[in-house]
Parts: structure tokens; sequence; C-alpha cells
């Protein structure tokens, strides 16, 4: 079994807001990324741009990985 995955990941957490990805496992080492969502209008159709963090599953593993309790690079803080 390997712990360099998204699942054992500092980056990584349940997201609790958003219509996107409520509830779901999203990555968050960097910013969001903009996503165009359409929502219906009384007049036809609007669209939307809303920040969304890159949802992820926890088998997933990418060249960012930091696991809980190491020294985060570049920022001097350490994650509990």
């Amino acid at each position: 079994m390997s712990y360099t995955n998204c699942g054992h990941c500092l980056h990584s957490s349940i997201d609790l807001q958003g219509d996107q990805t409520a509830g779901k496992m999203v990555c968050r080492r960097y910013p969001p990324v903009a996503v165009p969502v359409t929502v219906p209008t009384a007049t036809g159709v609007s669209i939307q741009i809303v920040p969304v963090f890159p949802p992820v599953t926890d088998a997933q593993r990418c060249g960012e990985f930091a696991a809980a309790g190491v020294k985060i690079p570049g920022t001097g803080r350490t994650d509990n």
C-alpha cells in the first residue's frame, strides 16, 4: 500500500462548500481554477464564472505530495 497519494496528502481535503465540488475530495495545492457554469434565468441562460479546486480521488498521485507533519517547502512552516 502506498501512502504517497492524494488520500494521505496535506493538500487534499473534503470540500464543504460550492455547488461543483461539495462533499468531494479536492486538491488545494494551487489556487482554484475558473470554471464557466450555465445558470437558468427568466430570460434564458446566463453564464457565471465560478472558482473551483480540482477534484481528486484518494488513489491519485502527483509530484506535489506532502505528508501531514512534514515541513512545507518554501514556506518555513510545518503542518500538524
